[in-house]
């Protein structure tokens, strides 16, 4: 015969049973979330570095920086080509910061062989409001050639420079935070 303590045994065992089942189920996908969430931003980052590689951003941030040309315009050009809130770029000794810094992260480094030649470059960027990307036309075989290039352009700021190619690498990297 089954009894009325027999049943609330068996209930009560069930429901140890179950609670012991239900902690250890969640504290594997707690894990597994935060793997796959690191995963996740570490491809982000990497997909980042690799648009940033391939359209030529590192090599025009190196370009200007080994200008006078202010680092607000630096930075503009670094927003305009990042979509993230929160990451921090680096190439040589610059260092450009958005948003909140934690402990979650993913960082991607790189070295840039600049391939550009050298010669003479137009800089160009909008300082109103609209698109404030930096944009470069180039090489050019002397100043002048350069001078007369930069007039067919209409941008609020030019900017004309000479670039020699140098053999020395860059190293880069961008470190990408969750919120």
């Amino acid at each position: 015969m089954i009894f009325d303590y027999d049943v609330l045994f068996a209930i009560l065992i069930l429901i140890v049973g179950t609670s012991i089942y239900t902690v250890a189920v969640f504290e594997d996908t707690e894990g597994y979330t935060e793997a796959v969430e690191f995963n996740v931003l570490n491809n982000k980052a990497i997909s980042t570095m690799e648009s940033l590689l391939s359209e030529g951003t590192l090599e025009n941030v190196i370009v200007l920086l080994n200008t006078d040309i202010e680092s607000s315009i630096i930075d503009l050009y670094l927003d305009s080509r990042i979509n993230y809130d929160n990451y921090n770029l680096v190439v040589g000794n610059y260092s450009y910061s958005k948003g909140t810094i934690n402990e979650n992260f993913a960082i991607v480094h790189t070295i840039v062989q600049m391939n550009r030649s050298s010669g003479w470059y137009v800089i160009y960027w909008n300082t109103q409001s609209g698109s404030k990307n930096v944009n470069t036309m180039g090489p050019f075989s002397d100043e002048d050639t350069a001078f007369k290039a930069s007039d067919s352009i209409s941008a609020d700021r030019k900017k004309v420079l000479y670039y020699h190619k140098s053999g020395l690498p860059v190293n880069a990297s961008l470190t990408l935070y969750t919120k």
